[in-house]
């Protein structure tokens, strides 16, 4: 990774595999993809604060859960790095950090949903979004996205053995 003050670096792909729809109505498509991050240059973020982020090898990602109505202000697909990260960020409950540079290695740090969440706001700063775009998701996913979050380390806990 090229060292400088912020921003993404590295390389991944995008697969798609399939295809729901908002609601059940087929009017309104929501396309899942595979993420998978290139293991010689893998994805990384560089946050304002100097701390590198990295996500997983590979996992499934829907590049932004923005409902039809947004999607007149917000495409999907706009910011499509931040959401990955966004995305590993609350399937997993973090995210690979460094906070020794390049060279340093990555060790994964629990995270909570305001973290991820905030996160997602500068990265897609970074993405090139505007202060408005960014705000308006990050307002959205404070919003809405509880129930993933909670869903998912509902499962965290019944992969560990404990209790819903």
């Amino acid at each position: 990774m090229r060292e400088r003050d912020y921003g993404f670096s590295g390389q991944y792909g995008m697969s798609k595999i399939s295809t729901e729809h908002w609601w059940g109505i087929k009017l309104f498509p929501k396309e899942l993809y595979q993420f998978t991050n290139n293991p010689d240059d893998p994805l990384t973020y560089r946050s304002f604060n100097g701390v590198l982020y990295r996500i997983g090898a590979s996992f499934p990602t829907d590049k932004g859960s923005v409902p039809p109505v947004a999607r007149l202000f917000i495409r999907p697909t706009a910011y499509e790095r931040a959401y990955a990260f966004h995305d590993y960020g609350y399937r997993y409950g973090g995210l690979f950090q460094s906070r020794g540079g390049c060279g340093a290695g990555y060790v994964f740090v629990p995270m909570s949903r305001l973290e991820v969440d905030l996160l997602l706001r500068e990265t897609i700063l970074n993405s090139g979004g505007s202060w408005a775009a960014a705000e308006a998701v990050y307002r959205g996913v404070r919003v809405g996205a509880g129930g993933p979050w909670k869903r998912y380390r509902a499962n965290d806990l019944i992969r560990e053995g404990g209790e819903k």
